[in-house]
């Protein structure tokens, strides 16, 4: 690549972007947010994900500058990758670094969005199953050049995996660039009445457990004789259908103000959340939520949906400094969601002011022209990163090591004790033939003996 010339990027996805008709995963929202962000410098890009996960529509997205290719494994994959020359690959899903040829000699960006390893211990998974999970990822960052994240406190999370991984030094290789949205805010249209809509939304994963709250703002409304909760959600788009959405919804309370659907295409959902009045993503505390950044919040936000959302959350400070929802500590205060509610419901004309600062919000902090300067500068400039062995690396060569010793010294002792073998059984044949002369002797001894007699 000249200095004139603008990168070709490879985006390695699981899933499509946002096409209409079709419900979208998370990693497409992030995708597509960075993709935009580098169209618009003028990047080119090429679009990759499994050949089952089209959906008819994709070519409607397509544009001079902006391809897609579908692979049906890791041969066809490296052969899209050898005939395109990318300047840069960005793995959106990690776990489709393996399909990559080790011989690779393209910079590979790492987008470290979710904390796996967290959520597996949510999935039911044994000790030697998330063992092995973490080795394998240990392997693949030790293959990246460059990564990102959502959060300063998940790039301090992610530090210490890239030490593991061999990968320290002077040099930052991790860019914090958050969830982006369209920095073409939509209108709202919809007026404030007494008829307020609360919204949860998105895929119900096991690790994000927000029924207790709901079920307290459904007391709430119901306290009050108005207002609805609508809960929109279901298993993820591109697995088969488990139980984690029924037993979602089966820890809900039977409620007139509860709404259910199912997860919504794209562009579906966008006009739902600009029909309603008040988001919600309340959900018990742990580590993964700790580490965590929601799309979905970005999304309601962007549609003047103001959250109401927990104090731990990294967003929370600023929707909080832009008032454009509510942080609750419901640690410190248990009553607080119903006050809250409460005081949402009796002053519904107090929401219009927060909704505009919700769209002011993202326009200013999580639009993907200002976050994805960092991806653009690494792509305009790659470097494949120098790396220490790992300590997973470190610890096989050391065992393996250890094990060619130990073989060596079998192998040794084996020979000795083989000639050692061989050696007794010399000495055996030897006593056998002195054994052999002896009786000879013994018999002769007693013929002459038998002889003197007579």
């Amino acid at each position: 690549m000249s200095a004139s010339e603008q990168p070709h990027v490879f985006f390695l996805a699981h899933g499509l972007y946002p096409i209409k008709g079709y419900p979208v995963t998370g990693n497409g929202v992030r995708a597509w947010g960075l993709i935009q962000g580098l169209r618009q410098r003028g990047c080119r890009v090429t679009y990759a994900t499994p050949a089952d996960t089209i959906r008819p529509g994709w070519e409607a997205y397509t544009t001079p500058g902006f391809d897609v290719v579908f692979f049906d494994g890791a041969s066809d994959l490296n052969a899209s990758i050898d005939r395109i020359k990318p300047d840069v690959i960005v793995g959106v899903n990690w776990e489709l670094v393996d399909l990559l040829s080790k011989e690779l000699e393209v910079p590979l960006v790492l987008d470290l969005i979710a904390p796996r390893l967290l959520e597996m211990q949510f999935q039911r998974a044994t000790h030697t199953a998330i063992d092995t999970e973490m080795l394998h990822y240990m392997q693949v960052l030790g293959r990246g050049s460059h990564f990102l994240c959502s959060t300063d406190k998940q790039k301090a999370f992610y530090r210490s995996w890239l030490m593991l991984s061999g990968i320290y030094g002077e040099d930052d290789p991790i860019d914090v660039i958050p969830i982006s949205a369209n920095p073409d805010i939509p209108q709202r249209t919809r007026k404030i009445t007494n008829e307020l809509t609360f919204i949860y939304g998105g895929v119900f994963w096991p690790w994000q457990r927000p029924s207790s709250y709901l079920n307290r703002v459904l007391t709430s409304l119901q306290r009050h004789g108005q207002g609805r909760l609508l809960v929109i959600g279901g298993s993820y788009p591109l697995a088969q259908e488990d139980a984690t959405a029924s037993a979602f919804t089966d820890t809900l309370v039977s409620n007139p103000h509860l709404m259910l659907k199912p997860l919504l295409p794209y562009e579906e959902m966008e006009q739902t959340f600009l029909n309603a009045h008040v988001a919600v993503d309340l959900l018990e505390r742990n580590p993964e939520r700790e580490l965590s950044f929601s799309y979905r919040i970005i999304e309601y936000l962007r549609c003047g949906l103001p959250v109401v959302c927990n104090h731990y959350l990294a967003i929370a400070s600023d929707i909080e400094s832009y008032q454009a929802g509510w942080v609750i500590n419901i640690e410190d205060d248990p009553d607080a969601l119903e006050a809250l509610v409460n005081d949402i419901l009796t002053h519904p004309d107090r929401i219009a002011e927060r909704s505009a600062n919700a769209q002011r919000l993202v326009r200013e902090r999580f639009n993907w022209e200002r976050t994805t300067e960092p991806l653009y500068q690494y792509c305009a400039k790659p470097t494949m990163l120098q790396r220490q062995p790992n300590v997973l690396t470190t610890i096989l060569a050391r065992q393996q090591r250890l094990e060619d010793d130990l073989r060596d010294q079998a192998s040794l002792h084996t020979e000795q004790l083989s000639q050692q073998g061989n050696w007794l059984d010399r000495q055996e044949t030897r006593l056998v033939s002195v054994g052999k002369q002896l009786d000879r002797i013994e018999r002769a001894n007693q013929a002459h003996q038998a002889d003197i007699r007579e």
